[in-house]
């Protein structure tokens, strides 16, 4: 092994030093592109709220469901078909 003169294992000992304190460069770096990406996905999301009353058209007949229709759909879109319906085809099923 060769020896080095001291002020060459300074030199080494400095550059130690401070490549110890890159992390806290790169954290940095890190935190301020979470934050720019989390505030253009915000941006993203929120921006298309301030035009839905300019692009979604409400068809003249809509009206509100009655309970009946309601409780149909509900019962309906969670798949319990163990009861007839009325409008049941083939009802026991």
């Amino acid at each position: 092994m060769q020896d080095r003169p001291i002020h060459a294992t300074m030199a080494a000992e400095e550059r130690d030093a401070e490549a110890a304190l890159q992390p806290g460069k790169l954290s940095m770096g890190l935190v301020a592109g979470i934050i720019v990406a989390a505030s253009t996905g915000g941006i993203v999301e929120i921006a298309p709220l301030f035009t839905i009353q300019r692009t979604v058209e409400i068809p003249a007949d809509l009206r509100p469901l009655t309970p009946l229709e309601l409780g149909r759909e509900i019962h309906m879109r969670e798949g319990c078909h163990c009861l007839p319906q009325p409008d049941d085809p083939h009802p026991g099923r």
